[in-house]
């Protein structure tokens, strides 16, 4: 098995669930805090074109799982 290699993220505080816009995307960002909360799936694949929020969203997970 190949060693996983860890992300160089910055935590942006101000890049939270509350502050992502989701238009549309009411079923994906519950089923982010689902899993960020414990009790969603254990995986969650997410794909989409440049500046969607993709990376918004990663850093809300976190901060969400690090409350």
């Amino acid at each position: 098995m190949a060693e996983q290699l860890p992300l160089q993220l910055n935590i942006r505080a101000e890049q939270s669930f509350t502050s992502f816009y989701t238009g549309c995307h009411h079923e994906i960002v519950t089923s982010l805090i689902n899993t960020a909360n414990g009790t969603g799936e254990q995986q969650i694949f997410i794909w989409g074109e440049y500046g969607t929020g993709k990376t918004h969203l990663l850093q809300a997970c976190c901060q969400q799982a690090h409350q």
